[in-house]
């Protein structure tokens, strides 16, 4: 089992350097839980500054699928992508991106995901990455309605919501386990809850955090099957291969989980004739860039 979007990045030729399949665009990092060992654990309380408005997201859209021949969108890395604060601009990337032929890939911890945000992500053929990261009590019985409590319990119920609204002929829905040496230990609960899942046709992967580079942990975690929902040809297309991030404020990156001042900013660099150039320099030997990992 395949989620929809990598059985489309495995039809598209990710190699050619004219075209970027995948256009990253993290929302404003917003979110209300600062969950122990998050990728992006930082807790933003005021607006930052510089954030990107509508008509200057649909140009950055604009800009790869009618230069790039950009397939897809991803939005991931940063926050709560339907947090109360950037819930409307996620939902206008999702539609906008829509009319223009590109499919839509959104990660989420379970907040925030009220009926009219499932039905719009469902209506517009999203790719959807639950994450079990925080949300380590829920194990197979989810799928049998087991009752959870307190944050877990509200995070149950908002999957379950986006479940039912999302029709099952196609896969669309995935979800997320990042392992621990205590699963190799004792693997029957990930091992139970992929069983589950796809059983309810929804595709599972585990991972392993970013800063661990225990090769045991590794091997573990990829023998439930891809490294990466968009691992295609032999690395992480969404921030390696054929990709490329412009972040809430517009600085350009390769993966949506670096930070810093990237390769610049994406309006500056149009503006100064050296978008295309850097774009077209971009390193597509690396597996993974933010583990600085290349192919043999």
């Amino acid at each position: 089992m395949k989620l929809d979007i990598t059985l489309g990045l495995e039809n598209l030729d990710l190699d050619n350097s004219d075209n970027i399949a995948i256009l990253n665009l993290p929302g404003a990092p917003f979110c209300d839980h600062g969950c122990y060992g998050c990728v992006y654990e930082k807790i933003i309380e005021e607006g930052p500054d510089g954030v990107l408005d509508n008509d200057e997201i649909i140009a950055v859209i604009d800009h790869f699928a009618d230069n790039y021949e950009t397939r897809f969108i991803t939005i991931n890395g940063r926050g709560d992508p339907f947090h109360p604060k950037v819930v409307e601009s996620t939902l206008e990337k999702i539609r906008y991106g829509y009319k223009k032929g590109i499919q839509t890939y959104v990660f989420t911890a379970g907040d925030n995901l009220d009926q009219r945000v499932c039905e719009t992500l469902a209506e517009h053929e999203v790719n959807v990455m639950m994450s079990l990261f925080g949300n380590k009590l829920i194990d197979a019985r989810f799928f049998d309605g087991r009752e959870y409590q307190g944050v877990t319990g509200e995070m149950a119920s908002n999957f379950r919501r986006l479940i039912e609204a999302y029709p099952t002929e196609v896969t669309r829905l995935g979800m997320n386990y990042v392992v621990t040496e205590k699963d190799i230990k004792d693997p029957r609960k990930v091992m139970d809850l992929k069983k589950a899942a796809e059983a309810n046709g929804i595709y599972f992967q585990c991972n392993v955090p970013f800063g661990n580079r225990n090769q045991q942990l590794r091997h573990f975690a990829t023998s439930f099957g891809l490294e990466h929902s968009t691992f295609v040809k032999g690395k992480c297309q969404m921030g390696a291969g054929s990709s490329v991030t412009v972040d809430y404020d517009g600085t350009l990156f390769r993966c949506p989980y670096q930070t810093g001042n990237g390769l610049g900013n994406f309006f500056e660099l149009r503006e100064t004739g050296k978008l295309r150039e850097v774009l077209l320099g971009l390193d597509r030997s690396y597996v993974c860039v933010v583990r600085g990992t290349k192919s043999q």
